[in-house]
């Protein structure tokens, strides 16, 4: 994982195929400053949004990396693990001042949320009206009072408490937003 600003302009750098050189022509920014920010793996730059707009990628990826290299839109998706939390945020999109966020690169409609089971994080959304159950690679999660649980059989999908999932996230460790 990229953690310095620094780190991730190299690797900027890299994806758009320039030199530093180069960069630095593009955002108005000497090569010095550059090579300076790389070599020492900086963790801020006064000027990031100037690079970042010279260089024309996400500022928020540039600085905290978040999103892509190129795609300036994230979601900040709520992670509930409670299901009367569920249910309330489903009807009112009501959330508590306590709630963690999680970040995706994509938008996956409203109503997203995240939820913790074994450990993985399920990036999950209620189906669309007139939604017609067909198998998916990634399954369904199903959640109750009672319990929540993957089925990857379409047939088993029935009633509202049946989610699509978008993606399964995996951490080493425990993220701070699950604690």
């Amino acid at each position: 994982m990229l953690k310095s600003l620094g780190e991730r302009l190299e690797k900027a750098i890299s994806f758009l195929g320039i030199n530093q050189s180069e960069a630095g022509k593009l955002s108005d920014i000497s090569k010095a400053t550059i090579s300076h920010l790389i070599r020492n793996k900086v963790e801020t730059y006064k000027k990031s949004s100037q690079l970042a707009e010279g260089l024309q990628i996400n500022h928020d990826w540039l600085v905290h990396g978040r999103g892509g290299i190129l795609n300036p839109t994230v979601s900040y998706i709520p992670v509930i693990n409670e299901y009367f939390r569920l249910r309330l945020y489903q009807a009112e999109g009501v959330f508590d001042e306590t709630t963690r966020f999680i970040v995706a690169e994509q938008d996956y409609g409203d109503g997203v949320f995240g939820t913790e089971l074994n450990g993985e994080v399920f990036i999950c959304s209620r189906p669309p009206e007139n939604y017609e159950p067909e198998d998916r690679t990634l399954g369904f999660l199903l959640w109750s009072e009672r319990r929540k649980s993957v089925i990857t059989d379409h047939r088993q999908v029935q009633g509202k408490r049946v989610f699509l999932i978008h993606e399964i996230r995996h951490y080493d460790g425990q993220p701070e937003f699950l604690k």
